[in-house]
């Protein structure tokens, strides 16, 4: 009997490590995500407006 409550145990503390890894991995993941979402609105509200630079101003 002590036999399947350790093992279960075991396998309890096991199943809890990979889930927390799992979850680990999802937040990283996340974060990532979130880092180019955050990278490409930048570069979008950043962009020159249309037309910018196809003209030479001589006055200036």
């Amino acid at each position: 009997m002590e036999t399947n409550i350790s093992s279960t145990a075991v396998r309890m503390v096991m199943d809890r490590t990979q889930l927390m890894m799992q979850v680990a991995l999802l937040r990283k993941q996340q974060e990532m995500d979130m880092s180019l979402v955050e990278m490409v609105t930048q570069a979008v509200q950043s962009a020159p407006a249309e037309g910018t630079g196809q003209q030479v101003d001589k006055l200036a």
